[in-house]
């Protein structure tokens, strides 16, 4: 069977807005469920599912407002894109997203059917509309299996060029996969001759990659 590929795009915006040096008191926390599928010969396709975790900075859980972003194209709408956005953030917080990837869905009533491996990859970018500038930020992505109890075992930085096994699921736990991952964005040390106030209004995006194929 040849060798064909689904790539997937994850796009969220964290929005650093208001007086960036106030820290927030107010808790909340988001979930939501993707679905992704690619069909292959007839019984058997290419899938994943992938579901949104909790918004950090630091150990903090803040507050990940979800809204939905048009997609324009031409002046038309062509689809959307689902964002979130948090307040009172500063520089030198530690910002941390996590999510999981599975190869099925919580009742097992859809999962992967083919023996395949995904990569994971994030790249952040910082636009700062006092200073009329945009800078790059390094993205730091730990990975961790989730052990019989639901909960992840321990944390392991995921190297650039590491791929990970996803695996047919036949019905019984022992071939079940599940990965709990951790992107992580520091805004300390990356932006020179900044202060506090360059960061009001500022939006911190967030690109998600999710690359899998069938082996």
């Amino acid at each position: 069977m040849k060798n064909k590929k689904r790539i997937i795009l994850i796009v969220f915006y964290i929005a650093l807005v208001g007086l960036v040096y106030f820290t927030s008191s107010t808790l909340s926390k988001y979930v939501s469920t993707n679905k992704t599928e690619a069909d292959f010969t007839l019984g058997e396709k290419l899938y994943f599912e992938y579901i949104r975790g909790d918004l950090y900075r630091g150990d903090q859980l803040i507050i990940g407002v979800p809204i939905d972003v048009p997609i324009m194209k031409d002046g038309v709408q062509v689809g959307s894109k689902n964002v979130i956005e948090t307040m009172n953030v500063a520089p030198g917080d530690e910002l941390r997203y996590t999510f999981t990837v599975s190869n099925k869905n919580e009742t097992g009533t859809e999962y992967n059917s083919v023996e395949a491996e995904y990569h994971v990859s994030a790249t952040a970018i910082l636009q700062m509309p006092t200073k009329q500038s945009s800078y790059s930020f390094n993205c730091i992505i730990k990975y961790a299996e989730i052990g019989t109890d639901g909960k992840p075992l321990t944390y392991t930085d995921l190297p650039q060029d590491r791929n990970l096994d996803l695996p047919k699921y036949l019905g019984t736990p022992a071939t079940e996969s599940k990965y709990a991952f951790e992107v992580q964005v520091i805004l300390d040390g990356q932006v020179e001759a900044t202060s506090k106030e360059d960061y009001i209004g500022a939006t911190l995006t967030i690109y998600l990659f999710i690359d899998a194929a069938n082996k």
